[in-house]
């Protein structure tokens, strides 16, 4: 069994266990008509939870990619270890840049598809992308050079950045959703 089936796995167990309990696990006073259902909170944890590790490794590897250019190889070892550190401590610090983007992202986009009939994986896409730069370019001013996040410096690493965090919008919606997403 390979990684990617065996996470597949684990993420429709997990799913089907939500859709059955649903209805009797909610948390309260939010479980009116309409309300925030446990699954949707605990996939958009998922989701930014999934956003920060992708990007986390992301950045990992621009990191070691830009080292091991200056200097001779590094041992494949400290890749992994280095990924590992990157994902315990600096994953958090991502996941807490993206938590309040991803939340006013979703309400943005609810706001536009209900009024614009936008496309509802689009727009969210389009308004977290957006969200994400406006982000980085916030903290890029007030953090001290070099930038708080290193795979920030590049284009290319911002526009990967900037794609984990929408991808993960666009799949919270679509597992959020009844597939009729246009």
């Amino acid at each position: 069994m390979s990684f990617f089936s065996g996470c597949h796995n684990v993420i429709a167990d997990l799913t089907i266990y939500l859709n059955n309990y649903n209805n009797r696990l909610s948390l309260g006073k939010f479980n009116t008509k309409g309300g925030i259902k446990l699954k949707k909170i605990v996939l958009f944890i998922l989701a930014v939870l999934g956003a920060a590790a992708l990007g986390s490794v992301l950045q990992s590897l621009f990191n070691l990619t830009a080292i091991a250019a200056l200097t001779d190889a590094i041992a494949l070892p400290l890749w992994f270890q280095t990924i590992g550190y990157d994902l315990i401590y600096f994953m958090p610090v991502l996941a807490a840049i993206l938590l309040p983007v991803m939340l006013i992202s979703l309400l943005i986009t609810a706001l536009l598809h209900r009024y614009l009939k936008l496309s509802l994986l689009a727009a969210s896409f389009g308004v977290t992308v957006l969200g994400t730069w406006l982000a980085l370019l916030i903290i890029n001013h007030f953090a001290p050079m070099p930038t708080l996040i290193a795979l920030n410096r590049s284009t290319v690493g911002t526009l990967l950045l900037l794609c984990c965090s929408g991808s993960a919008v666009v799949i919270f919606q679509y597992l959020t959703h009844k597939r009729r997403l246009r």
